[in-house]
């Protein structure tokens, strides 16, 4: 649920104490080394099937998983975005019981992925 798939996203958008503190420097000052870490500008690396969850009114936008996750399955790599409404970054901010609904979907979503790409390997 809380995915850095784009670490200048994150500065922007996010914590920006909290990447500079993962990345040592602020992304201005390894702007190189902030694109080699992101996900989102290494899609093209990805082999293992992919299975992410984002919700709607996360601080993150939901734009840059989507992208990321299209980059994966135009490289021919199964993945699956999982969107669950009103849900920010996390299920903290949504009501008690969409939060119990939203985490008993989302594992059984995990063990259908785990069966169909973990087992039959």
């Amino acid at each position: 649920m809380c995915s850095l798939v784009d670490l200048f996203t994150e500065w922007s958008r996010g914590f920006p104490s909290l990447t500079p503190a993962l990345e040592g420097l602020p992304p201005q000052a390894a702007v190189e080394e902030y694109r080699r870490d992101s996900p989102a500008y290494n899609a093209g690396r990805i082999r293992t099937p992919l299975l992410a969850f984002h919700g709607t009114d996360d601080f993150l936008p939901v734009t840059v998983m989507q992208n990321y996750m299209l980059q994966v399955i135009n490289n021919k790599v199964p993945a699956k975005l999982l969107k669950f409404q009103g849900a920010g970054h996390g299920f903290l901010s949504v009501p008690p019981e969409l939060s119990a609904t939203y985490e008993l979907y989302g594992a059984q979503e995990q063990i259908i992925w785990f069966r169909t790409y973990l087992m039959g390997r």
